[in-house]
């Protein structure tokens, strides 16, 4: 069994814990010594690993004890986002464990994670690229994989101090139209309640051909009524269907997406996004 760092060990108690709350309260870290984590299908908890633990002989406890925790993903941590590594070595085989020990700590002064040696497998790192490491089986805290550019460079104290994840926020409509944005008026809005007539749309007009001769503008305006959003002047407007995933600025929890544009509005700027699942 590897040897892992204080933070991760707190991390499965507290996992535990919360799985069943005071379950492994009275034990310590003196006291009981893990089994290797074993993946099992996600339960309604959201636990999704399985973990014995024993009792160390002669510190007051004996026999073993199955849990359930959940483990985080590294996937989901970094979805939509390519970490960087920066570092003299940062690249060439992480055969050894100083070498995945420096790699595990440069992610962890960038990104806050508790990543230790024992965690990396043994890969090759090549530089100025993208790089994809899954970490072992046997990592307490995490499952998954990142995949992270590679940089040839000198450590960085303040980049191990504080990384910014995010780049920096800016609104999407100039602020001096004194305009509200459509696309943010929109984010996170589930149109999936109005299925029929979001598949009714056909991509072009919406102030002429069949989305206005069937009525499905006017039928869109009053949905928008009924959600308490603008109803926007559709002079010159026009709609198109696309994948949400080809899109960047869909919120990624729906399957489709209708992207109205060309709006010369008093009270609103930028492109309606309505998402929606089929």
């Amino acid at each position: 069994m590897a040897l892992y760092s204080l933070s991760q060990r707190q991390f499965l108690f507290d996992a535990i814990n919360a799985e069943n709350p005071g379950a492994i309260t009275p034990m310590s870290f003196d006291n009981a010594v893990f089994g290797t984590p074993k993946a099992i299908p996600v339960q309604p908890s959201g636990a999704n690993t399985e973990i014995i633990i024993r009792g160390r002989q002669g510190r007051g406890y004996t026999g073993a004890q199955t849990f359930r925790y959940k483990r985080l993903s590294l996937n989901d941590l970094f979805k939509n986002f390519t970490p960087q590594v920066t570092a003299p070595d940062a690249y060439g085989s992480l055969y050894t464990t100083p070498k995945k020990a420096a790699f595990a700590q440069n992610l962890n002064g960038r990104y806050g994670l508790n990543l230790v040696a024992e965690d990396i497998p043994d890969v090759y790192v090549y530089l100025n690229t993208k790089n994809t490491v899954s970490v072992t089986n046997a990592c307490i805290q995490y499952t998954g994989s990142i995949t992270f550019m590679s940089v040839r460079g000198k450590n960085n104290l303040e980049e191990l101090v504080v990384n910014d994840v995010l780049d920096e926020l800016t609104h999407p409509v100039d602020p001096a139209l004194t305009r509200k944005s459509a696309e943010m008026l929109s984010y996170g809005r589930d149109f999936s309640d109005e299925i029929q007539l979001m598949m009714s749309f056909v991509d072009g007009r919406l102030d002429v051909g069949p989305n206005w001769d069937n009525g499905y503008t006017t039928s869109l305006l009053q949905v928008f009524a009924g959600r308490g959003l603008p109803q926007f002047d559709v002079t010159r407007t026009s709609i198109k269907r696309v994948k949400a995933s080809t899109e960047l600025r869909s919120n990624g929890m729906s399957d489709m997406l209708l992207i109205i544009t060309g709006m010369n509005d008093p009270q609103v700027a930028g492109d309606w996004l309505l998402h929606y699942n089929t």
